[in-house]
């Protein structure tokens, strides 16, 4: 007849099979942990049972759990292993043969090694070479690979991660520990000494607790864990009970294993104070009500802790200002508190409230996703939707019935509507937990929580970005402004010409007059097709050789000419020859010139050398500087500006004709005052 702890390897032995039907890795891994807990308690029962009785231990049971625990391990560091990191398919194939050609072995071991009583009452002889020897020989082997993936894994990890599988790892080196001294010792002095279950049974026990503790305290098994203030308050006196008589068991235990005695009337009143006591406790109001403040503190009512979800959210939609980023912030805390892979977000659009699938994006034909209307007045009305949650309202039916097809489709069975107020901003669909578990009270509690959360950002994200094309709308009209300006100056100018002229053609200087007039209104509108082409990104440079040192010397004159407002100087020696469009670098120039002096700036200085087969021209001035906030590139978006008055036009425009040259313009501030723009270009 086998007895129990036989019966509990078998079992554990055929859980192996699960693996062929379990797809999900989360959930396998969940399962190799608990499986590896109870191999673990149940060989630190059998090396505790050998110690306390060891002419009734049947030393091949012992191994037998040692081969198990082993093949457990094996199984459960490979799993982490590929939880943690994509690993490469070959070495997960040739893990997996190594794995099932051990546990082939272990089972043939299991079952037709040999059953005969080599009791530990004395030591035991190993034979040279024999079962024993070839089974340690592989059990050590198998610690060292353990050992090393451990290390593996342990590398893998980020620094948060690590901070959860660090008790872990722990107790499983040492477990390695533990069988890689005890295998050495069986094989160094062929000898199995009884008297070395005690201290294996207790390393065991340390590890199994270190285990434990961080499967509990991390959540490892992808469960929550939780404990609800009325099961605390109606189990506290019990549980205060049940820690004085374990107590007493462990002083009872140490003193039968050291050999101590108690005289009987220590006994007898070490017995008696703990009811004593604990009733002198009960009726103490002091007591209880700092007993009811330390449950109140410690334990909650809830499946969640609300408020470190709240501002794992509010974490995540720090610097997103977009709807497509806070839908994605709002699936990551779904993902990670919900544990579910199935998650699709639909959104609400502002004028007339129809649906839009958000996340996952791109996803094909998302267009025929939308939840029925039946579902989507029902959510207009109540916080939720579970299928698997039977309603009394004459309508449930019919949303039911609605609702299976995409429910089907898409693996979906629970559905929360995101509102703030009376803001109606869309709808969560979530799937199965992958754990298998099903939604609760506190799960609909959270999604009211974050769904009320994202309502309210997705709203301020819809306004940020109602008032950026308010802004770019402004920007327009203003360059609009400017572009109509200049197209009325050059009609109105060739208007007056085209009046004057009958009277005044033949006179020579209204000869002269006329063609400066026209010429002038001919490069008016010449700008006005320059500020049109940039924004539709028709720029076609024309290209001529210049000296760079002549012409960037003549440009600074013209605008020195021009608009003699702050100091403008330059520094160049070199001569630099390179084919390029000398009108755009003028109007390069000429936009960075404009800028200081909107800025503030005293004085700029224009400079250049030559880098390899590219010239390099900075344009620096004393100026404020640029913002931050605007640094490296934002600055050269269009419609940024850091100025009251500015359209956010000129500095894209720079970077647009930039382009257009092959060439680069970037921005730097300089210590202490001033910015220094530099642009690039080929020779």
């Amino acid at each position: 007849m086998p007895d129990v702890p036989t019966i509990l390897s078998f079992l554990i032995f055929a859980s192996f099979a699960t693996d062929f039907f379990r797809k999900n890795k989360q959930l396998c891994l969940s399962l190799s942990i608990i499986r590896l807990l109870s191999a673990l308690a149940l060989l630190i029962y059998q090396y505790y049972y050998s110690y306390l009785f060891p002419y009734l231990t049947n030393f091949y049971d012992i191994l037998r759990g040692v081969i198990l625990l082993s093949l457990v391990m094996f199984h459960t560091v490979c799993k982490f292993n590929q939880f943690a990191r994509a690993e490469n398919p070959k070495k997960i194939l040739w893990e997996n043969f190594v794995f099932w050609s051990l546990f082939a072995a272990g089972l043939i071991f299991f079952f037709f090694g040999k059953t005969s009583f080599d009791l530990l009452g004395n030591p035991l002889a190993v034979p040279s070479c024999g079962f024993v020897f070839w089974n340690s020989l592989a059990i050590l082997g198998v610690m060292i690979f353990i050992a090393t993936r451990l290390e593996e894994f342990w590398k893998s990890l980020k620094n948060k991660q690590r901070r959860q599988f660090r008790l872990f790892v722990v107790g499983m080196l040492l477990i390695c520990a533990t069988f890689a001294w005890l295998c050495s010792y069986w094989l160094t002095y062929r000898l199995v000494v009884a008297v070395h279950m005690q201290l294996v049974s207790l390393l065991l026990s340390i590890s199994w607790l270190l285990i434990l503790y961080a499967v509990i305290r991390h959540q490892l098994l992808l469960r929550r864990i939780y404990v609800s203030r009325k099961v605390v308050y109606a189990t506290a006196a019990p549980m205060i009970f049940s820690v004085y008589l374990f107590g007493l068991g462990i002083i009872s235990l140490a003193m039968r294993l050291f050999g101590w005695s108690m005289p009987f009337i220590f006994g007898s009143l070490l017995v008696a104070a703990g009811p004593i006591i604990l009733i002198i406790l009960a009726l103490s109001p002091k007591f209880r009500n700092e007993l009811r403040y330390f449950i109140n503190t410690h334990f909650y009512e809830n499946k969640y802790e609300y408020r470190d979800e709240w501002l794992a959210f509010s974490e995540k939609l720090q610097g997103k200002m977009g709807i497509r980023e806070v839908v994605d912030a709002l699936a990551g805390v779904l993902g990670n508190a919900l544990f579910t892979e199935k998650i699709m977000i639909w959104l609400a659009d502002e004028e007339n409230n129809d649906l839009e699938l958000s996340f996952p994006h791109g996803l094909p034909g998302s267009e025929a996703l939308t939840p029925p209307r039946a579902l989507q007045t029902w959510l207009r009305r109540h916080p939720y939707f579970y299928l698997s949650r039977s309603r009394h309202e004459d309508d449930w039916p019919q949303v039911a019935d609605d609702s299976k097809k995409i429910c089907a489709e898409h693996g979906l069975v629970l559905f929360s509507a995101m509102t703030a107020g009376n803001h109606f901003a869309g709808i969560i669909g979530l799937g199965e937990e992958v754990t298998g578990g099903r939604y609760g009270e506190d799960d609909f509690d959270l999604l009211r929580t974050l769904g009320t959360q994202a309502a309210s950002a997705l709203r301020a994200a819809r306004s940020a970005e109602l008032m950026a094309r308010l802004r770019e709308q402004s920007a327009w009209n203003t360059m609009s402004t400017f572009i109509l300006h200049d197209v009325k100056n050059a009609q109105a100018m060739l208007s007056l010409a085209k009046e004057n002229a009958p009277q005044h053609i033949g006179n020579p200087e209204f000869q002269q007059d006329l063609l400066e007039t026209i010429d002038d209104a001919l490069k008016r509108m010449a700008k006005v097709q320059q500020r049109l082409a940039i924004l539709q990104g028709q720029i076609n440079p024309l290209r001529r050789k210049i000296n760079l040192t002549d012409y960037i010397e003549k440009i600074c004159s013209k605008l020195r000419k021009k608009i003699d407002l702050i100091k403008l100087e330059f520094s160049g020696r070199q001569d630099i020859y390179l084919e390029t469009d000398p009108d755009i670098i003028y109007t390069i120039l000429e936009n960075l010139y404009l800028n200081s002096v909107e800025a503030g700036a005293d004085s700029c200085l224009v400079s250049y050398l030559l880098k390899g087969s590219e010239a390099v021209i900075d344009f620096c001035d004393n100026g404020p500087g640029i913002t931050p906030d605007l640094l490296p590139d934002r600055l050269f978006a269009p419609f940024i500006t850091s100025k009251d008055k500015g359209s956010g036009i000129g500095l894209w425009q720079v970077h647009e004709l930039s382009l257009s040259l092959n060439g680069t313009i970037s921005v730097r501030n300089l210590e202490g005052r001033g910015c220094c723009f530099t642009l690039t270009l080929p020779l």
